[in-house]
C-alpha cells in the first residue's frame, strides 16, 4: 500500500524498527507491506514536541 506520513515515523520490523520511506515534501513516503514473519504493517508516529 502507498503511505505518506510525518517525518520521524518508524516501521516496526521483527527485530526492531527502522526509519520509514524516503523524504518527500517534508514528509516520508513509500509503498509498503508486511515483512517476512509479519501479517500487518505497524508504523510508529513520532512523539509530539512541546
Amino acid at each position: 500500500m502507498p503511505v505518506t506520513a510525518p517525518e520521524g515515523i518508524r516501521k516496526q520490523l521483527p527485530g526492531g524498527n527502522c526509519v520509514f520511506g524516503a523524504a518527500y515534501a517534508g514528509q516520508r513516503s513509500a509503498w509498503t507491506g508486511p515483512e517476512a514473519l509479519q501479517q500487518t504493517v505497524t508504523l510508529k508516529l513520532p512523539l509530539p514536541t512541546a
